[in-house]
């Protein structure tokens, strides 16, 4: 019968240090610098952030109600100190409208793409269990909506309804 073979370190190997917290956070310090060191990534979430509170302070920062018509535009529709981007042809100010307008994205756009994910993942996973002609089934019609022009597929729907 063979003894076991001790327990020696092979020649030049350093030894393994214990897993601790400090260790294993270190990865992710350096991913979130990573992260915020990108100016790209730091220029789209400041614009994100600077329409999100245009939205939510539109009461306090629109100049006027975006259905009031301004009799003054009528003689000038551009931008100037009265109207900052000018007016429609309905003589409303387009900075009240844009900042009004902003409200129903902060809602729509988050419920948008929550049913774009509950469709597509309730899809995914029939297709997956059942398997077979169903999984061949789904992946054709997902495949036809895929190619399919986005904005001719965008113009039926809206005309239909």
């Amino acid at each position: 019968m063979r003894s076991p073979a001790p327990d020696l370190p092979l020649a030049g190997a350093k030894p393994i240090a214990p897993a601790d917290t400090a260790a294993r956070g270190r990865p992710w310090r350096r991913s979130w610098r990573r992260f915020w060191r990108s100016k790209v990534l730091c220029a789209g979430i400041a614009i994100i952030v600077f329409w999100a509170m245009a939205a939510l302070l539109a009461p306090l920062l629109a100049p006027s109600d975006p259905n009031a018509q301004h009799m003054s535009a009528v003689t000038n529709p551009f931008p100037s100190a009265a109207h900052w981007l000018g007016a429609d042809l309905l003589r409303r100010d387009i900075l009240s409208r844009v900042l009004w307008g902003a409200r129903p994205v902060l809602v729509l756009a988050p419920a948008a793409l929550a049913c774009s994910y509950l469709v597509g993942v309730t899809c995914g996973l029939f297709a997956g269990y059942f398997g077979g002609w169903i999984d061949e089934l789904v992946s054709r019609i997902i495949d036809v909506l895929l190619s399919f022009p986005k904005i001719v597929l965008y113009v039926v729907l809206v005309a239909s309804l």
